[in-house]
């Protein structure tokens, strides 16, 4: 995201997409963190790592929790939560100061095989009040996430996603002091199904 941003590459697995325990042990073991998008993600994530020297992150990647799932993931040793509206905002501040966000923002995933900005996400008039409630609320966005929609083949799509994560990187330092860390880019990267 710039010159003084050395970024440190994680894979973060959506467990949505194959919710395999073997798979996802398999995963915990090579060292992979975990994007779950449900208590019960979380649950398998951390049973399938409970007997692992090293415990694997876990991003609650779902913009709308309910109260007394984020308790628990919470309670469980989950930090990093997105958000894309104050009520969230607000419902993880009633949790947990020490609750680190992540906003999610809508993205032009026109072209897309699987559009999700039409359901989760942030639009660009909602950057900095969004960021306002979380100074309000005593909690510290850390990063970014977008999701460009499963099967985008437009590079450009990532290409304007991470512009606006820049501009909301630098909004956040500015205006709130807030020094964001993570830009999560997604995933639904596309495959080829053909033999050459």
């Amino acid at each position: 995201l710039g010159r003084r941003f050395f970024p440190r590459i994680e894979p973060f697995y959506a467990v949505k997409c194959n919710p395999d325990p073997v798979v996802v042990k398999t995963l915990a073991i090579l060292g992979c963190n975990f994007d779950c998008a449900s208590r019960n993600e979380i649950r398998l994530v951390q049973e399938m790592s409970k007997d692992l020297p090293r415990k694997p992150e876990i991003i609650y990647a779902n913009p709308c929790k309910a109260r007394a799932h984020l308790i628990e993931a919470v309670c469980k040793g989950v930090k990093m939560v997105t958000f894309d509206n104050v009520t969230e905002v607000e419902k993880c501040a009633s949790v947990s100061k020490k609750i680190e966000l992540i906003m999610r923002i809508i993205t032009d995933d026109r072209g897309s095989q699987c559009r999700l900005s039409s359901k989760f996400g942030a639009p660009r008039q909602k950057w900095r009040p969004l960021l306002a409630a979380a100074k309000k609320h005593g909690l510290n966005v850390v990063g970014v996430s977008f999701h460009v929609g499963s099967g985008c083949r437009e590079a450009s799509r990532y290409e304007l996603a991470i512009k606006d994560a820049r501009e909301i990187f630098d909004l956040a330092e500015r205006e709130f002091g807030m020094k964001m860390k993570i830009l999560d880019i997604g995933g639904g990267f596309p495959g080829e199904t053909h033999s050459m």
